[in-house]
């Protein structure tokens, strides 16, 4: 009897942990949970998951995908068409207008019949269930996360043999499509690294179709192709780019300029035995930056670095800001992006909405709850005080805040 591929987990095989509704990302993993799949998969290996056709049919359908193209302006790279493995000149399905290109609508379906496949990137800015994805995902992974749409009839592949230096989670939403696959010959390739000659058809070991309802986890630096099969095909693929150590290293640069030696020229050439005590020193102080965890650190700055979806509340603007009572729910005015950057025990600012604000250091776990993405009752946020005395200090923080645009007030909301 032959062995079932261990790569394959099915529906069926796995029951699902009874923890409530899943996350919108790990709705896609299902049954398998986050704590699996990242110490599992995440980064190592490939994962082939089959699913009931049609579970994904609420994330995007056609129409979804009509009403995107029509009422967007998209262009090229941005919107794509390729066939045989080579973009279609963008002239060839655009057309100038009002100084930008405009997709042409009847251009582009005549070379969809043709074969060509279609390819919408950032899709996650503009559906609002692909949006719900990505965000689940960064906070989860700790990753940039966008979410790309790809559609086609045809039979040639819109893209040749390749890999992709960013993980990638590609769910099948209708029809199928042929996927081949090889293990990467350089693990872990990065942006610095050149594009290597692809492997030859025996080294494709992995090789199926996609049905609906399907999910294909491959790594960065795994070679694949997708394949359709002259029949429709809609999936969407969820690119995740975890930070490397090379940005773990732009985020210690201005940090290490606090110090004399991180500010100091480096010694000429002809000065050996300086440059040897200065390389020797920097390093203490890049040792120095180690002494405790500065994991926590990092992941701030990381999420304080993430591009910020804005919110507005116009009808407010000439109502004034309302009185904070501990029923007044509290809003984040740009999702989750607070930073920290602590002077001393005593004195701390924070980023939020691009300005830095002062802040107590005893209102850090107040600001921390706020980047759930929910309204928060200000009565919450005063939960998180471990005295009830710098309530007052906190609704003067709050209401400082409110008056600068990064937070938004709702009167008796929650």
């Amino acid at each position: 009897m032959e062995e079932p591929d261990p790569l394959l987990r099915r529906q069926s095989d796995l029951e699902s942990d009874d923890k409530g509704d899943p996350s919108p990302f790990e709705a896609l993993i299902s049954p398998l949970d986050a704590d699996t799949f990242i110490d599992e998969y995440f980064n190592r290996e490939m994962l082939h998951l089959c699913g009931d056709a049609g579970r994904f049919a609420s994330l995007i359908d056609w129409s979804d995908l009509d009403q995107l193209l029509a009422h967007n302006r998209l262009e090229p790279p941005r919107l794509r068409l390729s066939r045989g493995g080579k973009e279609i000149d963008p002239s060839k399905y655009t057309r100038q207008r009002r100084g930008a290109r405009d997709i042409d609508a009847g251009a582009t379906t005549t070379l969809l019949r043709q074969g060509a496949t279609l390819a919408v990137g950032f899709a996650d800015e503009l559906l609002p269930s692909l949006r719900a994805i990505a965000e689940d995902a960064e906070q989860l992974l700790g990753a940039r996360v966008n979410v790309n749409i790809y559609a086609g009839w045809g039979t040639a592949s819109g893209f040749n043999p390749h890999y992709d230096r960013h993980d990638v989670l590609a769910v099948q939403v209708r029809g199928r499509k042929r996927w081949r696959v090889a293990e990467p010959e350089f693990a872990h390739p990065t942006g610095r690294d050149h594009h290597r000659p692809a492997p030859s058809d025996e080294r494709f070991g992995f090789d199926t179709i996609l049905e609906s309802g399907d999910v294909l986890f491959l790594p960065r630096g795994w070679w694949h192709e997708a394949i359709p099969l002259g029949e429709e095909s809609l999936h969407i693929t969820i690119a995740m780019s975890p930070p490397t150590a090379h940005n773990v290293l732009d985020w210690l640069a201005p940090r290490l300029e606090q110090s004399v030696i991180g500010r100091a020229d480096v010694p000429p050439p002809c000065r050996p035995e300086a440059r040897k005590a200065y390389f020797a020193e920097l390093l203490q102080a890049i040792e120095a930056q180690f002494d405790g965890d500065i994991s926590e650190d990092f992941a701030r700055s990381r999420e304080a670095e993430r591009p910020a979806a804005p919110r507005f509340d116009l009808s407010s603007i000439g109502k004034g800001l309302p009185a904070i009572d501990r029923a007044t729910g509290v809003l984040l005015a740009s999702e989750k992006r607070v930073d920290e950057h602590r002077e001393d025990d005593e004195s701390l600012r924070v980023v939020l909405g691009g300005r830095n604000w002062p802040c107590d250091p005893r209102f850090l776990p107040a600001l921390r709850l706020l980047r759930s993405y929910r309204s928060t009752s200000f009565g919450e946020l005063s939960a998180t005080l471990a005295d009830s005395a710098q309530e007052d200090g906190l609704r003067g923080f709050i209401q400082m805040l409110a008056a600068g645009g990064a937070v938004f007030l709702e009167s008796g909301k929650c």
